[in-house]
């Protein structure tokens, strides 16, 4: 999709386009990709209602880039993330009553700039139900319990015992006696 876009629509560094296997990450400072990503989001809850989105884009781009021959890798990456943060308030203005959810990504997207403009902020994808345990039990020191969302959910591997240890069974995974009184 980001082919038909400029090459200065894309985080560089060292003249050619940051890529993490196979994706490209927008350099959000030009109009171009706010462009790009404004119809990604607009159309979606404009012409089909959606109300939520989790943006969960997990690649490591790394701290050097830069779209212009004339600043610092620092620079660089200050100025597109100001980019993104503009971004998303110009979505949540057009769209007061869509949800946005920030991915934390292992921690890398879990600063104070992104928690203060999104709503929801999931915690981990982890769905080992016993490997997310200290997961949520570490959570709220860096997020608000309110804010922090935990998607863990039992799998056909998980035991019946083990999936009513950490909480509720979907309907119809009782046995015909029904829940535990």
């Amino acid at each position: 999709m980001t082919r038909s876009l400029p090459d200065e629509a894309s985080l560089r560094r060292h003249g050619a386009r940051v890529r993490d296997a196979v994706r490209y990450h927008l350099g959000l400072r030009h109009p171009a990709a706010h462009a790009h990503l404004d119809r990604f989001v607009d159309r979606p809850v404009d012409d089909l209602g959606v109300g939520h989105l989790k943006l969960d884009y997990n690649i490591d781009a790394g701290s050097e880039m830069s779209s212009r021959a004339d600043e610092s890798p620092a620079d660089g990456l200050l100025g597109h993330h100001r980019a993104h943060l503009d971004w998303l308030g110009g979505i949540l203005g057009r769209h007061p009553h869509f949800v946005l959810e920030n991915c934390a990504s292992g921690g890398m997207r879990a600063d104070y700039a992104l928690l203060s403009r999104l709503p929801l902020h999931s915690t981990n994808d982890q769905r080992n139900l016993l490997l997310y345990a200290p997961i949520a039990a570490a959570a709220p020191t860096a997020v608000t319990p309110k804010q922090g969302a935990i998607w863990s959910y039992p799998t056909a591997a998980d035991c019946l015992d083990k999936v009513a240890h950490h909480g509720q069974l979907p309907p119809g995974a009782y046995p015909s006696a029904g829940p535990p009184a």
